[in-house]
């Protein structure tokens, strides 16, 4: 019987992120004026590794019998577009791949293709590095939200591809993708007043205030969920009024070093945002996203960690195209920051250690879905115990 916890569940991402960080070496040192390959080269890795991976983590026990129960697009009915599961556009979405093809592994690498083609666009598009950006995506919760998060991944993408929309005010292409993302995952509903905010600049005494608040809530906790309770149940959904209790009773994030982390990259990227700004302009855009998941994971994280992590991966993407901008604005402290940001994603990477990450490959042979499933309920029984 496998073991629950071992530092060889994490060997395959640390290998996956070896390579990228090579991979971004070997682009910065090329002398070749058209270096895209390597770009490429990261991207069909990524797509390999993610889109041709066995069953891994924990969702996977949901979406593996939806996808052999789901009808091809011309048996799927009206009644059933909304089955109060997963919400119709990614019923009809995964309906219409199935139809081409009947075999989850396929739909998994289409999936993935998909996510990774638009991340490779939005990285070329705002992020000074399309394999940093991957490396990044990969260190910063990308690994849960291709294993774990089919429908969320395809709203973030959406939103992603309307920040053309958001910089040039043009409501209309960007209220349609955000809508459309809706019909995804509901959670894409937070991107709609959005387009109001996020092209704003807040004085720098405002967001340090923010910042204070954020951490006096983190430490002392508050009352804030019983109003944002309330929000949830006015919407009048029967999934999010059957869950506020238990997303409010979800387990709270303490003290950490994870902590120190977000903490440290606040203050790094606030303190930096006039030389962000002067290199792209699309920068406020990311500083916003990522100023709204600090204040968010802090003010959140004592009352509801439930709550905090499904915001949390709404607003993730910032850190992604943020970190390597960055690097670019401060070269003075280039080798620093590189250390410093290595270090970092060799923790998190190694985080990976549980039976649930173990990997395997379609191209090596993967294990049943019983078994994962198995091994899957017996990691998370250990660790709730």
């Amino acid at each position: 019987m496998s073991p629950i916890y071992s530092f060889s569940y994490s060997i395959p991402y640390l290998l996956l992120s070896g390579i990228l960080y090579f991979l971004y070496i070997f682009q910065k040192k090329s002398t070749i004026k058209d270096d895209s390959y390597y770009s490429l080269f990261a991207f069909g890795v990524l797509l390999l590794f993610l889109g041709l991976r066995g069953h891994i983590s924990t969702d996977f026990i949901n979406y593996y019998p939806f996808w052999e129960s789901l009808p091809s697009i011309s048996n799927l009915k009206y009644e059933g577009l909304y089955n109060g599961r997963f919400e119709f556009g990614f019923l009809v979405y995964s309906s219409l791949i199935k139809t081409l093809f009947e075999n989850y592994h396929i739909w998994i690498f289409i999936n993935t293709f998909i996510d990774l083609a638009v991340l490779y666009l939005i990285f070329k598009r705002y992020s000074s590095s399309i394999i940093l950006s991957f490396l990044f995506f990969v260190v910063y919760m990308g690994l849960t939200i291709e294993f774990n998060l089919f429908r969320n991944s395809k709203s973030i993408i959406l939103f992603l591809l309307s920040i053309k929309y958001l910089l040039m005010r043009k409501s209309f292409p960007y209220f349609f993708l955000n809508i459309l993302g809706c019909t995804l995952h509901l959670s894409a509903f937070i991107f709609l007043p959005l387009y109001f905010i996020l092209t704003k600049r807040m004085p720098q005494i405002i967001l340090w205030l923010i910042f204070l608040f954020a951490n006096y809530m983190f430490f002392w906790g508050g009352s804030l969920i019983e109003p944002f309770g309330l929000l949830l149940n006015l919407i009048g959904n029967d999934r999010f009024q059957d869950n506020v209790d238990s997303y409010i009773e979800g387990g709270a994030y303490g003290f950490s070093f994870g902590y120190f982390e977000r903490t440290f990259f606040f203050i790094l990227v606030t303190y930096n945002i006039e030389k962000l700004l002067k290199q792209r302009k699309s920068n406020i855009v990311f500083y916003n996203l990522f100023f709204f998941y600090y204040v968010f994971f802090h003010i959140l994280s004592p009352i509801s960690g439930v709550i905090m992590k499904r915001l949390s991966f709404i607003f993730i993407c910032s850190y992604w195209v943020l970190i390597p901008n960055l690097l670019v604005a401060l070269r003075d402290k280039y080798h620093i920051l590189v250390l410093y940001f290595f270090i970092i994603s060799l923790l998190k990477i190694s985080s990976n250690n549980t039976l649930l990450m173990k990997y395997d490959n379609l191209l090596f042979g993967i294990e049943t879905y019983e078994h994962k499933r198995d091994n899957a309920y017996r990691t998370m029984m250990n660790t709730n115990n």
